[in-house]
């Protein structure tokens, strides 16, 4: 027999979103309420601006931040940057006093079904197209059709903070 999952009460009456955060160099932040993708913002000079606007047009349940860290292979400013981008969203979530939690890559690629085992390229195309037969709206492509994986990655960890806050505490 199936499993019934009870959702939190108190979310089903309030009009909110919840956020999902790739701090990456090619990261966004993408913003989604039920089934309906509201905005996803590619990476860019004036994040502020961006978590600002959520901050002041929506109630925000809650925001998962995808957790940055050093690779053997990555040079020493692509370390610095990928460690720049992340901090600078975690002050930024901190300043505004947003509800957040901070995860790991793995988590959310777990719960979409996705093998850490691919490479790189592979699971970025693959998180793509699931991302794409969730939320068919989603425009996760460049005007050249080129994937914009941090578009993907965004939206599959809103998906993610969405799923696990609203089961939360069952």
């Amino acid at each position: 027999m199936p499993t019934i999952r009870k959702c939190r009460s108190d979310l089903m009456d309030r009009e909110g979103i919840w956020v999902g955060i790739d701090p990456g160099k090619a990261g966004a932040i993408a913003a989604i309420k039920d089934r309906d993708i509201l905005q996803i913002f590619p990476h860019q000079k004036n994040m502020s601006e961006i978590f600002r606007h959520l901050r002041l047009v929506y109630d925000i349940y809650h925001c998962y931040l995808e957790k940055q860290h050093t690779m053997p292979h990555d040079g020493r400013v692509s370390a610095f940057s990928n460690g720049e981008g992340y901090g600078y969203c975690q002050g930024m979530l901190d300043a505004l006093m947003l509800p957040y939690t901070i995860i790991q890559a793995k988590n959310w690629l777990k719960y979409h079904g996705i093998s850490t085992k691919f490479k790189r390229t592979e699971r970025k195309k693959i998180v793509a197209y699931t991302m794409q037969k969730k939320y068919p709206s989603a425009n996760l492509y460049g005007p050249q059709g080129g994937l914009k994986d941090g578009l993907s990655d965004a939206l599959a960890i809103a998906d993610y903070c969405k799923h696990q806050e609203f089961f939360k505490g069952e």
